[in-house]
Order: C-alpha cells, then sequence, then structure tokens
C-alpha cells in the first residue's frame, strides 16, 4: 500500500498541491493509497515558523480535502531538514512526499532547495539502504500569479488556503502571494475587490 505524505503549511502553494494530489491520484486507480499530511514548515525559514490558528485551520482544511487517514504537526523549531526527514520516515520507502515549496525564477533560492532535498535523499539512503520514497515538488518553478491561477483552475476551495506569505494573523495585502491571489481571484470572478479574509 503506497503512503502520501503532502507537507503544508496552510499556505497557497499547499492548497494547490493538495488539489494536484487528488488529480494525480483520479488518473491513477491502480493501487490502494494512505494519504498523511505533515504540519511543517515548506520553506527555508529565517526564523523559527509559527503555526497561528489561521494557518492550522487550513492545514486542517487541506487534510481532510485529501481526505488524510493522519494528521501530524512539526514543533514550530523544527527544521528543514529534520521536517523532510520525518517527511521521508512517514511515507516509506514506496511512497511520495509532495513538498510544495515555490522557488520561481531565484536561482540561489533553487540551488539551496535542491542542495536540501539530494542532501536529505543521500542521507536516508546512506541509514535505510534505500533512496524512497520520491520526492516531488510540483511547483518549484512557479511565481505567486502561476500558483494563484492553478488554484483556480484547479477549482480549489479558496477558504483552505492562507493567502499571505508575510503573515500569518491577518493577510497583508502587500506581498506576492496576497497580490497574486488577489488577482487570480478577480479574474475568476471569485472576488471583486480586496483580499480575502482569513478563513
Amino acid at each position: 500500500m503506497k503512503r502520501i505524505v503532502l507537507m503544508s503549511d496552510g499556505g497557497i502553494e499547499a492548497l494547490v498541491t493538495a488539489s494536484l494530489i487528488l488529480q494525480d491520484l483520479d488518473k491513477d486507480k491502480s493501487s490502494s493509497t494512505v494519504l498523511c499530511t505533515l504540519g511543517c514548515t515548506i520553506n527555508h525559514p529565517a526564523e523559527p515558523f509559527q503555526l497561528t490558528a489561521s494557518r492550522m485551520d487550513c492545514i486542517e482544511a487541506q487534510a481532510s480535502l485529501i481526505d488524510s487517514e493522519t494528521v501530524e504537526v512539526m514543533s514550530s523549531d523544527s527544521s528543514l531538514l529534520s521536517v523532510l526527514a520525518r517527511a521521508i520516515e512517514m511515507a516509506g520507502a514506496q511512497g511520495a512526499v509532495y513538498w510544495p515549496i515555490r522557488c520561481g525564477q531565484d536561482p540561489v533560492f533553487l540551488q539551496r532547495t535542491m542542495d536540501t532535498m539530494l542532501g536529505v535523499v543521500h542521507l536516508n539512503t546512506q541509514i535505510t539502504g534505500s533512496s524512497g520514497p520520491e520526492l516531488i515538488l510540483p511547483l518549484i518553478d512557479l511565481d505567486p500569479d502561476q500558483v494563484a491561477e492553478m488554484a483556480c483552475e484547479l477549482d480549489a476551495p479558496i477558504q483552505s488556503g492562507w493567502p499571505c506569505s508575510a503573515s500569518s494573523l491577518t493577510p497583508c495585502g502587500g506581498c506576492e502571494s496576497c497580490q497574486a491571489w488577489t488577482l487570480a481571484l478577480k479574474g475568476c470572478g471569485l472576488i471583486t475587490s480586496s483580499v480575502p479574509n482569513s478563513p
């Protein structure tokens, strides 16, 4: 039985990735699958990441969206390496980890992400003797506008994603994530003015 782990911080990238998981599962009906959600930082944090109530609500909603069997939340001071290690452990050698990190066109950020991924895969291979599970980064080269457009195209439930990358308390309305999200929702006809309120 294959195990799939969604890494989620409750954000828009995680929401889109959850919707992509459903799309992938709809295409592959050949095997039974157990889905899990790991609430965690998905980025390279400069400081400890706080999963506030608003983000936790979104993590729970995304877990429900993919019908997760289990939901686990990492502590706020967990490093990205420890988060990835836990996700790999949850998925098992034959599973898959969906990591919704978005680097856009930033070559330094992209290289750092790839180095982190290769490092944790190498460490896992050294410890377990297996190169698995598969690490899937479906949004890695996208920008915020493209992610927001995908959310609309996939008909993702907008109330299940935190729109702001600058704040976990109240959407700031000024960061690139808020602006992209607002433009995409206007384009879909889902809003007519400002950034959506907290879910």
